[in-house]
């Protein structure tokens, strides 16, 4: 059976269930590209009598401004256009920004040196739709995104026949270091365990966890906002091994081996969904190694069973008398709770209210069905070596990571400490309430809650990855100052 018939196999034997989690867990690659086909940039236009070197003023911008706020292109006009009523012309603005055919890089070495960067330099205009590119571009900085860095990779395994990690985009993420990777040929590449998202700081560490070889990219914005006070690190499996793990304890064992082997407890563990598990079960075994200073934090993360779907209507009831309850509650700050809830029903009401909007456009034959686009277009097209790769490496490795979350939980396996559960506020509509998403059995401590806005995969993405970052710098330092 071809690896192709193999994944649609496993996907079709999927309970309605595991296939409702396996849309959640995709629902970041496919939000990602719906918002590059709508080609969604910050553009920002400057009005001046002097001349402007836009090199400059990018730098000025990036010395002052979060990286999100950078705008992807800068365009100096003699004056601002206005409509009739003296309001500025968007129309005309954005008929302006769709006549450019390049953005303004800082730096101005386009030129490649060697064979190696000219063909990356052709390969990220055709990514990114581009015509200027300088081999000293950052190539998330230029509008790159994680799915966009997984065609990238299938793209470099096909023309230079090197399947690299995905931590190579993190780490070096311009054209001229990824180019120097590739000459090196280096080894140690496939070797690595851990690996740097944000190297400055001297508070503990946080280490953050991902099982598959593309989730890595995951982390990049968390590491961003949580600031230059902690370093953060990346923990993924090498892509050499003699024997790869099948299971969540064997994975965990690997880990903790190399952690133990490079850094010093205390051990702050963090993982992002499934991945959560594996901080989870390498917290376990370093206390069974002995170790008490461990911490574990848990990104929307579900436990045994969890979720389990009901009658929508009483999934909305269970949810209304855990609203009351909470807002009862003496400990409960009502004014950010109300805040809060109201934002949630506003999210999900515009969501619902433009899907129907969607819909009865479609019938009408007014406009085409996106959500089939997009999942045509994550399918695997034979046709198209890059296409195919991308499709079996992420459906793959995602319909594994079900089978891995069912296999752990099969026994209990509780853990002594307690544990930080970043619990997204926006749940699947007809999950039964579980305040801690069922991690009740397990943990014999204490289990923190932190509702956060967002909805599972969106929590790590602009903008509520930046709320998330303020409240784990906040969170953390607590555990410092109790663990102390």
């Amino acid at each position: 059976m071809t690896q192709e018939n193999n994944i649609k196999k496993r996907l079709e034997a999927l309970s309605q269930e595991k296939s409702k989690l396996l849309a959640l867990r995709l629902g970041i690659s496919l939000q990602q590209k719906q918002q590059k086909n709508d080609k969604a940039i910050l553009a920002a236009f400057v009005t001046t009598k002097d001349e402007v070197d836009e090199g400059i003023l990018r730098n000025h911008l990036q010395q002052r401004l979060p990286q999100y706020m950078i705008p992807t292109t800068i365009t100096v006009l003699d004056a601002i256009p206005r409509t009739p009523n003296g309001k500025v012309d968007r129309d005309a603005l954005l008929q302006i920004r769709g006549e450019q055919t390049h953005i303004k890089t800082v730096q101005q070495n386009s030129e490649a040196t060697d064979e190696i960067e000219q063909q990356l330099l052709e390969l990220w205009r055709e990514l990114l739709e581009i015509e200027i590119i300088s081999i000293d571009d950052n190539f998330f900085e230029l509008g790159g995104y994680s799915l966009l860095a997984i065609r990238m990779l299938g793209r470099i395994k096909e023309e230079f026949d090197k399947d690299l990690p995905a931590s190579i985009i993190l780490e070096s993420p311009t054209i001229a270091q990824l180019a120097a990777s590739l000459r090196e040929n280096s080894v140690n590449l496939f070797k690595q365990t851990i690996f740097t998202l944000q190297e400055k700081g001297n508070k503990p560490p946080i280490f953050c966890f991902q099982v598959h070889k593309f989730g890595v990219i995951t982390y990049r914005y968390l590491a961003e906002y949580l600031g230059a006070e902690r370093p953060v690190y990346g923990l993924s499996l090498p892509q050499e091994l003699e024997v790869k793990p099948t299971n969540v304890e064997d994975l965990a064992q690997i880990f903790v081996e190399a952690l133990m082997a490079e850094h010093e407890p205390p051990y702050y563990l963090a993982g992002m969904s499934i991945a959560g598990l594996i901080a989870y079960e390498v917290a376990r075994q370093l206390k069974a190694n002995g170790i008490d200073n461990v911490h574990v934090v848990l990104f929307d993360t579900y436990g045994p069973g969890y979720p389990k779907m009901i009658a929508l209507d009483k999934a909305l009831q269970q949810r209304v008398l855990a609203n009351i309850r909470t807002f009862l509650n003496s400990e409960t700050n009502k004014i950010a709770f109300l805040d809060d809830m109201i934002w949630r029903n506003l999210y999900r009401g515009r969501f619902l209210f433009q899907k129907l909007i969607n819909r009865f456009l479609h019938r009408l034959g007014l406009q085409q069905d996106d959500s089939v686009n997009n999942l045509e277009q994550e399918e695997y097209v034979p046709e198209q070596p890059n296409r195919e790769y991308m499709g079996k490496q992420i459906y793959g490795e995602m319909i594994e990571l079900l089978e891995l979350e069912e296999q752990y939980f099969a026994e209990p396996k509780p853990y002594s400490g307690d544990i930080l559960l970043y619990r997204s506020s926006l749940q699947p509509l007809r999950a039964a309430y579980q305040k801690n998403l069922n991690w009740d059995s397990l943990i014999e401590g204490k289990i923190i809650v932190r509702n956060v806005r967002g909805n599972h995969s969106g929590i790590m993405r602009y903008p509520f990855v930046k709320s998330l970052a303020e409240r784990l710098n906040y969170d953390l330092l607590q555990l410092e100052k109790t663990s102390s």
